[in-house]
């Protein structure tokens, strides 16, 4: 195939492209090696017959070894021990060819040394290949002399016919590497979207895990939730703990669902009627929703439903499996539940949605709720982040249909090439030679000047839609030219039949490639046949049909045929390496995607878990150990603050109209909980914050509502030069718990307080008029 430009990676298209000019080198050249070697020897003379059958015998042991060592990719010293042995065969001349044999004519030599610089182009680079070219058409040319033939014409066709093999290489292999190009554009955008999709599910799915664990633990603590001696929730807190120091999971492997149940029933402080039926075997990220969707659901139970008891069923029911939690409890209105409230939405719907399952709710007031989770078995849906790289067939198609299409157009092209070439510098100095000895040289003229007018028609089509205008054609055409092979052949006089004077032969073959390009060999054959025809009935007519005659017949259709069929297989093999290609692709890019995707949760997750190191984890830490007493003030106090920031961290990744609005609510929830009434008011038109904003300017109201004993109201003002948020709180806290100046960029924050209340404000300063984004509302609690 040649070599690559330095620095460059061959893609998948390019690299089987590399194997399949081997496999074709080594077939090539052993196949005509032989066929030519087997005619040289039936048509030999019997005092040429000795020497002839040693070098043939060189020929094809050097073209067996040649071809084993490409086919096996043995390439270290395999091109000069070739030159050495086709200079040889070549050097042989004046003891393997008749000294009768016609001199304007190719012998078996000449055709044994075409195919091997034919075969050179598939696999080596373009200064090695040129090299041994002319190494080879010198060797010929010195051991032509030796027969006193002037062989410089045919040698000069020889280096013609590798440069047309190369440029064929050339041609297929550039739309490889387009093919290539364009599957990596593509691959990035997929790896791109894959990881997008990867990093979403995956902070969703840590959402979901701090929802269940950390956030509820502190919002216990924070609402003042504890009884006791505080055991329970100190057990509580250390699994938090292990939940968010867990590693990267691997999501292969099957586990059994109904292990797990028996932990989360054991965890769940209610009475639950449970049965563990036999193995549920399921994928590890499956069953992890499974299992996270239950314990929120029996959490709720504990919670809202008033009642101490549930139930808890888990089976298949056909190719599904369905797990079902049911109460007796007061029940609720699931439309009425307001979007900060995560539970559901999040912790159950949301994560069987992110497996290819899905959940139900079903509740009314006084009727109590069941929740009903399904998952049936379809991996089309996302079993964990590591699938969301693209899958393999899908990539394949599409990846192969390009390339094939591309591989057939750059055969195609190069074929049509091949043919003109042939018909200007090869065919045309035959003409020009024999014009005198034709029984009517205008029919020639006419016949070329009609073939030529069909090569050139080919080219325009050929660019025109990659060659499918051409397809239209393709009939016609091919009638045309066999009708002008057939008006040569019959103004070559009796005695050139069978010479070089047949200038047409092995012309419908060449087209038949180039318009037939796909279709199969059976029509290829049809129209090989058809010309080797038209050439042979002549000859038995005529008497002609001489050993010399028809072994230069038959060598001559040896090389042609062979390069025409190997072209026409290569439009097959392309096919089947187009798919080869597109798998090894798909392959490739499914471990590259996989591990792009690795790499980024890894770095998200320990950023992630660093940001909850300094404020969550020392909590929970201490909860757990029994430093912390979430039944005294300052402790309950912290509590609901990391619960409020936790719950403002779950609203950040909502898709809401007004974020900063939304945010502030998921903050006050946590408060009214509590107890707290807190009155929110708009006022002006927002511009769209950055969350580094909103985040300086909801921090302050945090800890202020974290303070407040029975009511609380949040004010937010914006306008074109700034946008200000308060509070005034009836908190008993010296102001200093909250620092004045600036707390962000353009962002700054002071406090007051005034007998029972505590007032502090948030001011971010735009640094330009800004764009509204957003329009404004009072609304009440």
């Amino acid at each position: 195939m040649g070599s690559v430009p330095s620095g460059w990676a061959a893609g998948p298209a390019e690299r089987e492209l590399r194997l399949l000019g081997r496999r074709h080198a080594a077939v090539a050249r052993i196949v005509v090696v032989l066929v030519a070697g087997l005619l040289a020897l039936l048509t030999a003379p019997v005092e040429h017959l000795l020497p002839t059958l040693g070098a043939v015998a060189w020929a094809v042991v050097g073209g067996l070894v040649y071809s084993v060592r490409l086919a096996a990719q043995r390439l270290r010293g395999l091109l000069p021990t070739d030159l050495v042995v086709t200079c040889g065969i070549c050097l042989s001349q004046g003891w393997t060819v008749a000294t009768d044999a016609p001199r304007d004519q190719p012998n078996w030599v000449w055709f044994a040394a075409t195919i091997t610089v034919v075969a050179y182009q598939w696999h080596t680079g373009p200064g090695r290949g040129a090299a041994a070219t002319l190494t080879v058409a010198a060797a010929y040319c010195a051991g032509s002399a030796l027969l006193g033939d002037v062989a410089w014409p045919r040698s000069l066709w020889l280096i013609a016919t590798a440069a047309l093999s190369r440029w064929l290489f050339v041609l297929v292999r550039r739309e490889g590497r387009r093919a290539d190009g364009l599957r990596a554009r593509q691959e990035r955008l997929r790896r791109d979207v894959a990881v997008a999709r990867a990093r979403r599910a995956d902070t969703r799915e840590q959402l979901a895990a701090l929802h269940d664990t950390a956030a509820s633990t502190l919002l216990m603590a924070g609402m003042g939730a504890v009884n006791g001696s505080g055991r329970a929730i100190a057990e509580q807190a250390n699994r938090d703990l292990e939940v968010l120091t867990a590693g990267v999971r691997e999501n292969t492997g099957d586990v059994d669902l109904n292990e797990l149940l028996d932990g989360a029933v054991g965890r769940s402080g209610l009475r639950v009627e449970w049965t563990r039926g036999p193995a549920l075997m399921l994928p590890a990220a499956t069953a992890a929703a499974f299992l996270g969707s239950v314990r929120e659901a029996l959490t709720n139970v504990a919670r809202h439903a008033g009642v101490g008891s549930a139930s808890l069923r888990a089976g298949r029911q056909g190719h599904a499996v369905v797990v079902t939690v049911a109460d007796a409890g007061r029940g609720f209105v699931p439309a009425d539940v307001p979007p900060h409230h995560r539970g559901l939405s999040d912790s159950v719907v949301e994560r069987m949605a992110r497996v290819g399952g899905h959940a139900r709710v079903d509740s009314a007031p006084g009727r109590g709720t069941r929740v009903r989770l399904e998952w049936s078995g379809d991996r089309g849906g996302l079993a964990g982040p590591l699938t969301a790289a693209p899958a393999a067939p899908a990539v394949a198609r599409a990846f192969a249909a390009v390339t094939a299409g591309g591989f057939l157009h750059g055969l195609r092209t190069a074929a049509w090439i091949i043919t003109a070439v042939t018909l200007m510098i090869w065919e045309l100095p035959m003409l020009l030679r024999h014009t005198g000895q034709y029984r009517s040289p205008a029919w020639q003229f006419t016949a070329f000047a009609v073939t030529l007018a069909v090569v050139a028609l080919c080219g325009v089509l050929l660019r025109v839609a990659q060659g499918h205008h051409l397809d239209r054609w393709r009939w016609p055409l091919l009638s045309v030219v066999l009708a002008m092979t057939l008006l040569s052949d019959l103004g070559v006089a009796a005695d050139d039949l069978g010479t070089s004077a047949q200038w047409a032969y092995g012309n419908p073959g060449w087209f038949a490639v180039v318009l037939l390009m796909g279709r199969g060999l059976v029509p290829l054959l049809a129209v090989m046949a058809a010309d080797l025809t038209l050439t042979l009935v002549p000859l038995f007519l005529a008497g002609r049909a001489g050993p010399h005659t028809l072994t230069t017949v038959l060598l001559g259709s040896v090389v042609i045929w062979g390069s025409q069929l190997a072209v026409g297989l290569s439009a097959q093999t392309l096919r089947r390496t187009a798919h080869a290609a597109a798998l090894t692709a798909a392959e490739e890019e499914r471990l590259r995607a996989e591990e792009v995707i690795c790499e980024h949760l890894h770095r998200d997750r320990q950023q992630r878990y660093a940001a909850l190191a300094e404020t969550v984890v020392p909590l929970l830490a201490g909860i757990a150990a029994g430093d912390l007493d979430p039944r005294q003030e300052p402790v309950r106090r912290a509590c609901a603050r990391e619960s409020a920031r936790l719950r403002r961290l779950f609203a950040e990744h909502d898709d809401a109209p007004d974020p900063l609005v939304h945010e502030l609510r998921a903050c006050i929830d946590v408060v009214e909980r509590n107890g707290v009434t807190v009155v929110l008011a708009t006022r002006g038109s927002r511009p769209a914050l950055p969350r580094e904003v909103r985040r300086a300017l909801t921090e302050p109201v945090i800890a202020a509502l974290a303070a407040a004993r029975e009511a609380a109201r949040v004010t937010v003002l914006a306008s074109p030069q700034a946008v200000t948020v308060s509070v005034v709180s009836d908190a008993r806290q010296d102001r200093d718990a909250i620092a004045d100046g600036p707390a962000g960029e353009r962002v700054t924050v002071s406090a007051m307080t005034s007998e029972d209340q505590l007032w502090v404000e948030a001011t971010w300063r735009t640094a330009k008029p800004a764009t509204t984004a957003t329009s404004a509302a009072t609304t009440g609690p």
